[in-house]
Order: C-alpha cells, then sequence, then structure tokens
C-alpha cells in the first residue's frame, strides 16, 4: 500500500499514530442546526488554519460533538469506517482517544442532545459502540486500532467512572486512560478526584496518558508524572522551561507523545 506524505509523493512506508482524537475524525448527517451546510463552508468552523490558542482548537469540537451524541449506530459506523481511513493512509497500528460522556445522551449531567434520537446512549453504550466497529473494521481491513478513554479536566466528576469504563473494556479494544481539556481550567492539585481515579488505574494497571504541558507550564507535566502517575504525557512541549525534569522524564523513559 502506497500513502501520501503530503510531500508531494506517496510512499510505500508503514505508519503508526498513537496520538489521534476519535471525535474530530467524524462525518454524518442528521437533521441538526450546523453553521454551515457543506464541506468547504464547514471546514471554517471545524478547522484552524493558523496557529492560535489550545483553547480555540477545544472549541471546534462544539460543532461537530451534538451531531452524534446518543447515536450508537453512527458511533459504530464511523469507528468502522475510522478503520478504513487509517488502512487508506497506510496506518498499521493506530491508538485513538475519546471522552464518551461527550457523546452519550443519558447518564451525563450538563451534557445536551442536539437533534432527535430514539436511543438512550450511555457513556457504557458508546463504548460497547466503538469497540464493536472497531472490532469489525480491523478485520476487515487488517489494520490494529486500540481505543484510549479520556477524562475531561472539566469534569473531575466523571474520572472514576472513566477507569471503571476501561477496566470493562480492556479485553475490548481499550488500552488506556487519558485525560484532556483546556489546561487553563485549573491545577490538578485541586481536583481530587482525577487524582483517585488516576491512582485506581494504576493499582488496576491501566496505562496512563496525561494531556499537559502543551498550553501549560512545566509545572503541570510535573504534576502529571508525580500525581497521576503519567506512562506518557500528550505533547508535553513546555518541559523543556525545566531541564531537571526533562532529564527525569528521559530517565524515567516517559513516553512524549
Amino acid at each position: 500500500m502506497r500513502c501520501d506524505l503530503g510531500m508531494g509523493e506517496s510512499s510505500d512506508i508503514k505508519l503508526i499514530d498513537i496520538l489521534l482524537d476519535y471525535e474530530s475524525s467524524m462525518f454524518t448527517k442528521r437533521d441538526i442546526p450546523l453553521p454551515a451546510y457543506d464541506a468547504k463552508n464547514l471546514e471554517d468552523y471545524v478547522s484552524l488554519k493558523e496557529p492560535k490558542s489550545l483553547t480555540d482548537f477545544l472549541h471546534c469540537f462544539s460543532h461537530f460533538l451534538p451531531v452524534l451524541r446518543g447515536d450508537p449506530e453512527a458511533l459504530e459506523r464511523i469507528a468502522y469506517e475510522f478503520c478504513e481511513d487509517i488502512a487508506n493512509n497506510g496506518v498499521l497500528y493506530c491508538e485513538t482517544r475519546y471522552c464518551p460522556h461527550l457523546l452519550a445522551n443519558c447518564g451525563v449531567d450538563g451534557v445536551q442532545c442536539n437533534g432527535s434520537t430514539e436511543q438512550n446512549c450511555s457513556p457504557r453504550k458508546v463504548v460497547e459502540s466503538v469497540c464493536k466497529g472497531i472490532e469489525r473494521g480491523c478485520k476487515d481491513f487488517g489494520v490494529k486500532v486500540r481505543t484510549i478513554l479520556c477524562c475531561m479536566r472539566h469534569r473531575p466528576d466523571w474520572s472514576l467512572e472513566m477507569v471503571d469504563l476501561c477496566e470493562e473494556f480492556r479485553n475490548h479494544n481499550v488500552v488506556g486512560l487519558d485525560i484532556a481539556g483546556d489546561e487553563s481550567m485549573g491545577e490538578i492539585p485541586a481536583i481530587k478526584e482525577h487524582i483517585m481515579a488516576f491512582q485506581r488505574a494504576q493499582e488496576l494497571g491501566i496505562p496512563r496518558t496525561v494531556h499537559a504541558g502543551e498550553a501549560g507550564p512545566a509545572a503541570s507535566v510535573h504534576e502529571a508524572i508525580f500525581l497521576l502517575h503519567a506512562n506518557r504525557i500528550g505533547h508535553g512541549y513546555h518541559v523543556l522551561q525545566d531541564p531537571e525534569l526533562y532529564k527525569l522524564v528521559i530517565e524515567k523513559q516517559i513516553h512524549l507523545e
């Protein structure tokens, strides 16, 4: 299989992708109000064409997450087609992450569903649907895809349930726990639920990724390692601000994604 690497020519190189957002890979049609109704104009709302803040990037998700919220059939189909997409791009192994609570329409406080759906779709049902689509896609397209469930910085009340879902589905493509979201929301030490969840994940042997040091300072990477027991750091650019911490990351072989 040949793939376009964006350099004007294709390549036989096979790829591995371990930091891909499942939610941002979604496309579907439902009778829901959108800021635009054709691909060209909608692109302006769901992508960034110039350097902006992490907060600006995360805002793009608000336009397309509601489209699929509470629709298990669509979630399964997208997971299946996701496998097809990465196969067509020459990817052999991929880890994609998402927050099931943001795609549910019941069992979650403070999440609204736009449009109509005849089904109740809990966070557990979301994970089940995604896993089914991934399993079928891996079989049909000859790729290996695994998923990581994301806690959200602004919703510590979801974190312990996220660990439960990781444990329940760990034999069905779920391979880890993550925490993502806007780092400007505040420091992890002030949020005991996140700390408790990641401690429990460590006890259960669930691998742990923490998005840190992307928009936040090097201190957020320190928190990720010592409070959340991170095996990986999502992005972590600002760790370079602290040479001693960067040295520790290398010594502990903590992967920077």
